[in-house]
């Protein structure tokens, strides 16, 4: 049961794996997913950017597609006013050259006039049809369209990708852009080799080009459509490892129980000259038959259920259709749980080596001294049934230690994914986004006089009653020389980090000038560590900053930088402004009076913000934990009851002398549910402390490479140290008890112990 469990979800977790990078991309190769594309607000100089993109050499498309950006209170999506929405919403036509915007089909979508394509994240959210209806308010005038498809974009799928483009016709978007104020340019460029992104965003950021607005690439857009379901396979294959741990175990333990049965014969054998080699022969054959119908019993479950595990990323990245491939990437996990278990039986086996004929033939060779001994003539504590049950624990370890290495590893199944979705679903998460925990955040992009907004906003903060706290920060756009000396461009915020603080990896805030912390990602790319010096250039000239810190950002492609640093007007993107409430004020309600006062500019809720960047891929690791929990409860079940009867097989001569002095079923029953009782309470305490402690470390080592290589688990005592073990402990006392019953049920059975 173990070994098809453990193929299942290794195999499952590779079927995922290779479906969703296929799936990528096919979607990519369909969209024609820009390699790099730079995002500006204002005007552009179209000749002179084709100049750069034909003098580049590099370039083999461009394009500079214009975005109509809908301010959210000018959107309603069935009924649903997007006010408060962290999305920014653009209205934008079907592109000629590249970037296509597909249909569920996986086909760039025609649009028909006063019909439009809508994101497939509103699809989700909002459970829509085709037919309803989208209304949008561009210069006061409202305009209405039918839903007539949903819309996959390669750049803008995600819902941690906070950007989000509806498709209309060719016609009613040239209606609109007469009336748009507020625009943007997505400036896109497609190369003859990706090997060149890096240094083509370089020769970009050299050559004065537009750039009010991030820049991004083709390698963040593959990450960011793959976060998601990522985790989830990487939750499956860690589950799988697991359960071939525990497959390993119960192999170990039911060899030693055959071993211990066949001793007789395995001597006769040596005495009759059979050599050791053949006998373990013997032995392999028929574990390695157990090993490989288990495994393909597991594979060809995968099989058929593994469309279940990728509904998420058939929604959102299309079907991807079945090849040979996919059937024989899920096929290794057969070829590597049965290498796994033949080099572990290999191992288990050479104890036949270790077995004399004449050991074997006089049936000692298995008995053990005893070193530590507990006396019944010494206990004046407990019930002699349950000392005599934790006396068999203590003195039999060995034959517990499965059991209890079971529980331990059934209470990482369930306790790893439990804490990863409290986590991820908690507030203080937003530590891994990069950005300090506050109420409410103000964010000022694409707004026309800018300084004089953010500075309007700041006086009217200053004044508020109902506002404990609030910091500022400036994001400019400055260059960074890497270890080979080329110029990058990089996003720094400038402000405060001491009362809106972020988590750190190693150091602290950056508090004097000219002093910056670097995301993980980025210190990894520029090999930056606490101490060293980075060298920034700015339109004001060349600045050293000396690195304070190293915290986590999975936002942006996980790479960005904070500091006390200031740029030219020129090289400013955005304000940005954190807010802490007063103890008393209704969140909700502070977010619409200051949605009124500033109408221009974004104002969010940042437990919205939480919902709808991450709700999608905390869904997904919610699924994964009510699954762990299912399969541990199978597997304690199955494999307890299998212990429980090796173990009355193993003490079936002592229990036949119990019973015979007079020792009642029910007494017999006691002594066995306390030793089981025991080595459960040691297995679960063990299996607790671990998972939420050495469990945060091999988390971190999964999610390293999305830009968080450290993951402090957030834990609900109650969940965590109440309710899990006394539903693991409950498992194992149901178990216990049908097992028993069934055994002394039968009073024949009772006899022939006795006998």
């Amino acid at each position: 049961m173990g070994i098809a469990l453990a193929t299942f979800f290794i195999a499952t977790g590779f079927f995922i794996t290779s479906t969703l990078i296929k799936s990528i991309d096919d979607l990519f190769k369909v969209a024609e997913v820009p390699d790099v594309v730079q995002m500006h607000k204002g005007n552009i100089d179209e000749n002179k950017i084709t100049d750069f993109a034909t003098s580049s050499g590099l370039v083999k498309k461009m394009q500079t597609p214009k975005i109509l950006t809908v301010d959210g209170k000018n959107l309603r999506i069935n009924d649903h006013v997007q006010t408060n929405s962290v999305m920014d919403v653009s209205f934008v036509h079907q592109n000629k050259e590249f970037d296509y915007l597909l249909n569920m089909e996986n086909k760039p979508a025609k649009i028909a006039e006063q019909h439009i394509g809508v994101p497939v994240y509103y699809y989700e959210q909002y459970q829509l049809k085709k037919g309803e209806k989208i209304a949008v308010t561009f210069d006061g005038k409202k305009y209405e369209f039918i839903i007539s498809e949903f819309i996959r974009d390669g750049q803008m799928n995600p819902s941690g990708v906070s950007s989000k483009r509806f498709l209309i016709n060719d016609k009613d978007y040239e209606t609109l852009a007469k009336t748009a104020t507020e625009f943007e340019y997505l400036i896109e460029f497609q190369l003859k080799d990706r090997k060149d992104v890096a240094a083509f965003q370089t020769m970009y950021a050299e050559n004065n080009l537009p750039q009010q607005g991030p820049m991004v690439d083709w390698n963040i857009f593959k990450l960011l459509n793959g976060l998601s379901d990522g985790i989830v396979a990487l939750i499956i294959v860690f589950i799988s490892l697991l359960l071939i741990l525990v497959s390993m175990l119960a192999l170990r333990f039911t060899f030693s129980i055959t071993l211990e049965e066949d001793m007789a014969e395995i001597g006769a054998l040596k005495a009759i000259g059979v050599r050791p080699k053949q006998i373990k022969r013997i032995y392999l054959l028929k574990y390695m038959t157990i090993t490989l119908l288990g495994s393909f019993i597991g594979y060809v479950g995968s099989i058929f259920t593994s469309d279940l595990f990728v509904g998420n990323m058939t929604l959102y990245l299309g079907e991807t259709p079945k090849t040979m491939f996919s059937y024989l990437i899920p096929l290794l996990s057969i070829l590597f749980v049965s290498l796994v278990i033949y080099l572990f039986c290999q191992s288990i086996l050479k104890r036949i080596n270790k077995i004399s004929a004449v050991d074997a033939l006089k049936q000692n060779n298995t008995k053990k001294k005893k070193r530590f001994l507990l006396r019944l003539s010494k206990n004046r504590i407990v019930n002699t049934h349950i000392f005599l049950g934790l006396k068999d624990v203590i003195e039999k370890f060995s034959s517990y230690l499965f059991l209890i290495t079971l529980f331990i590893i059934g209470t990482f199944i369930i306790t790893i994914p439990l804490n990863m979705y409290n986590t991820m679903n908690s507030s203080s998460f937003i530590s891994y986004m990069g950005v300090g925990q506050s109420d409410i955040r103000i964010d000022l992009q694409t707004v026309n006089q800018m300084d004089e907004t953010y500075n309007q906003i700041v006086k009217k903060l200053e004044s508020d009653n109902e506002i404990s706290q609030f910091t500022g920060y400036t994001t400019y756009r400055l260059k960074i020389q890497n270890d080979e000396n080329i110029w990058e461009t990089i996003n720094v915020e400038s402000g405060d980090y001491q009362t809106f603080p972020l988590t750190y990896l190693k150091g602290k805030a950056p508090s004097d000038e000219n002093e910056i912390a670097l995301s993980y990602l980025n210190s990894q790319e520029y090999k930056a560590n606490v101490g060293d010096t980075v060298q920034l250039r700015s339109e004001t000239g060349d600045i050293n900053c000396k690195v304070t810190g190293i915290y986590q950002d999975i936002t942006n492609g996980g790479k960005s930088a904070k500091g006390n640093v200031k740029g030219s007007s020129e090289e400013l993107m955005w304000y940005m402004l954190n807010i802490k409430l007063t103890n008393d004020v209704v969140k909700e309600k502070k977010v619409k009076d200051l949605s009124k006062i500033f109408n221009n500019v974004k104002i969010t809720d940042m437990d919205d913000y939480m919902h709808q960047t991450l709700g999608n891929t905390i869904k997904q690791i919610h699924m994964m934990t009510i699954l762990a929990t299912v399969i541990a409860t199978i597997l304690i079940v199955l494999l307890s009851m299998l212990f429980l009867q090796l173990l009355l097989v193993r003490n079936q001569k002592e229990n036949g002398i119990k019973l015979g002095i007079g020792t009642t079923v029910k007494e017999l029953t006691l002594q066995f549910m306390s030793g089981v009782m025991f080595a459960s309470v040691v297995g679960v305490i063990i299996g607790t402390v671990l998972s939420n402690t050495l469990g945060a470390t091999l988390v971190s080592l999964l999610s390293s490479s999305f830009g968080m290589p450290k993951i402090a688990f957030t834990i609900l005592p109650v969940q965590v140290y109440l309710l899990v073990p006394i539903f693991l402990l409950a498992i194992v006392m149901f178990s216990t008890t049908i097992c028993f019953h069934f055994a002394f049920k039968n009073k024949n059975i009772i006899e022939r112990i006795k006998n």
